[in-house]
């Protein structure tokens, strides 16, 4: 884990308390908020509370995204879309 709690996304760079983002999804999707569309890849471990947590959402919000989520139950290697502030 990087010591300021933040992952690099292609050139930017997104809060958060994992370093498991690895791409901004494409074609880039900024609500009008000003959130960002990020995938993120569960790892070994996580939990829904500890990714909301993370990203400053909901355990809702997550579900509520991701279409395919049932409950709070997640794998290692899912593919999660979360909106996240830059």
């Amino acid at each position: 884990m990087r010591a300021d709690k933040s992952a690099v996304v292609g050139r930017e760079r997104v809060s958060g308390d994992t370093e498991a983002v690895r791409t901004v999804a494409a074609p880039r999707a900024e609500t009008e908020d000003g959130r960002v569309r990020i995938s993120y890849r569960v790892k070994a471990g996580d939990t829904l509370a500890a990714i909301a947590r993370s990203f400053k959402t909901t355990i809702d919000a997550l579900q509520s995204w991701n279409s395919g989520l049932r409950g709070t139950r997640i794998s290692a290697g899912h593919t999660l879309t979360i909106y996240t502030r830059r």
